[in-house]
């Protein structure tokens, strides 16, 4: 199984995902962080506005950048976390995170 999430912040603004998987591999703990792949998804599961997003784009170019197009956008969430189980997973590898997402710093648990 594959489980899409971000963090939140005590405000409820969601952390950049490069932050919380540069965190987590310090921790030990392998998660990914991106953007969607399909545009169209990451408009309908982040809530980003299209016409908004189109000047920030444009001025980007050919250098695409989560961290430009977030802040370009005010802050917000321009991509997931993602968890993914396989056969060699085991039951402390999921509390492992659990741990990790629960006593991240001012964030809490949402999944995408």
């Amino acid at each position: 199984p594959t489980i899409a999430f971000t963090l939140l912040d005590a405000d409820g603004r969601g952390i950049p995902y490069w932050h919380v998987e540069e965190r987590a591999r310090r921790a030990g703990i392998a998660i990914r962080g991106g953007c969607f792949c399909n545009p169209g998804c990451a408009e309908r599961a982040l809530g980003l506005d299209a016409e908004a997003a189109i000047p920030c784009l444009e001025r980007m170019g050919g250098h695409f950048d989560p961290a430009m197009l977030s802040h370009c956008l005010g802050g917000q969430p321009v991509g997931a976390l993602r968890a993914s189980m396989g056969c060699g997973s085991v039951r402390a590898d999921v509390e492992r995170l659990l741990n990790f997402v629960d006593t991240s710093p001012g964030s809490v648990a949402n999944a995408a």
